[in-house]
């Protein structure tokens, strides 16, 4: 059994158009179906607005998806009251994108770092400073720094004090949503690689959201791919950069600048823009795709798997 299941996940948003005034909705997520197994990382890819870190955020329920199901060790969040919500977020946690908002300035570092170990009440008193120098440590900093506050740090050291906060109550998974993209490319490696050392260290799971296919080739045990709210493929990560076999994924690999600075490359030419000329009934990335079929623009893929651990969503898969 996975230690996450999230199967057939739907979340939408209700807004209002000015011109002309009426009420509208947007599907952010639909359908979206994946298993992060113990110890494993997920990279959930796909360019801004694809609906990734809706999608983290209806797992950890901090924001309450629309339907589906989304089972940890087991059990249904869906349906949790509070209290029981709150024993599983002990070991549900989550690293958030920007480590310059999500600190608050007027709580020193020991206070961050300590706030879930007290709010689940893990730890009081000696106990509980020696636990919150012995996490800055674990991640890179001084116990010393426990006194200080997080404007006194760079981004890359605040992220590194958003990482002890998440791991503080010894959790069996995280979302990461973003970690490394408001990071100098510098700063970048070394906290990956600290993710990576924590994994292996304390047995971590990860589902890491990134638009930043380099980074999610250097974390990921498996890829998902998401176009327009719904997953178009995933498989190991291996064969996934390997070999791609929805459209969308091949341009997205296609997009990547190579290493050698006189390779002849040019960004691949995508028409229109995501959401254009889009038919309920059809491939969402249709009116775009350069490979499409007329069946495209009618009918709308199932997620298929084509070889073991390896799905796509594309009429020209359906009969592979």
């Amino acid at each position: 059994m996975a230690l996450l299941e999230v199967k057939n996940l739907v979340k939408g948003f209700s807004f209002a158009r000015p011109f002309p005034r009426r009420a509208g909705r947007l599907t952010a997520v639909d359908c979206v179906s994946f298993e992060v197994e113990e110890g494993t990382t997920l990279g959930l890819v796909g360019e801004s607005g694809c609906g990734k870190t809706t999608t983290g955020r209806c797992i950890l329920r901090l924001i309450e998806p629309d339907s589906g199901e989304v089972r940890f060790e087991g059990v249904d969040l869906s349906g949790l009251p509070g209290k029981a919500l709150g024993k599983v977020r002990e070991r549900m946690q989550v690293v958030f994108q920007d480590p310059y908002g999500s600190l608050n300035p007027r709580m020193s570092v020991g206070a961050t770092v300590a706030e879930p170990l007290v709010v689940h009440r893990l730890a009081s008193g000696r106990k509980l400073r020696a636990r919150v120098g012995e996490l800055l440590e674990m991640v890179g900093l001084s116990a010393s720094d426990a006194a200080r506050y997080p404007q006194q740090f760079s981004g890359g050291q605040r992220q590194r004090i958003g990482i002890a906060r998440a791991i503080a109550t010894h959790p069996r998974l995280i979302v990461a949503d973003e970690p490394v993209s408001a990071l100098d490319v510098s700063v970048r490696a070394q906290v990956l690689n600290l993710f990576q050392d924590l994994q292996e260290r304390l047995g971590l799971a990860y589902l890491f959201v990134a638009h930043d296919l380099s980074v999610v080739r250097h974390i990921s045990h498996h890829v998902a791919v998401m176009y327009m709210g719904s997953l178009v493929e995933s498989a190991p990560c291996a064969e996934l950069f390997d070999t791609p076999l929805h459209p969308y994924t091949r341009l997205l690999l296609a997009s990547v600048p190579p290493v050698d600075p006189s390779a002849d490359w040019r960004i691949p030419e995508l028409p229109g823009e995501p959401g254009a000329a889009v038919s309920p009934a059809g491939c969402r990335f249709a009116a775009r795709c350069p490979e499409a079929l007329p069946d495209c623009r009618t009918r709308q893929p199932r997620l298929v798997e084509v070889s073991p651990g390896h799905r796509v969503a594309c009429v020209r898969r359906e009969g592979a």
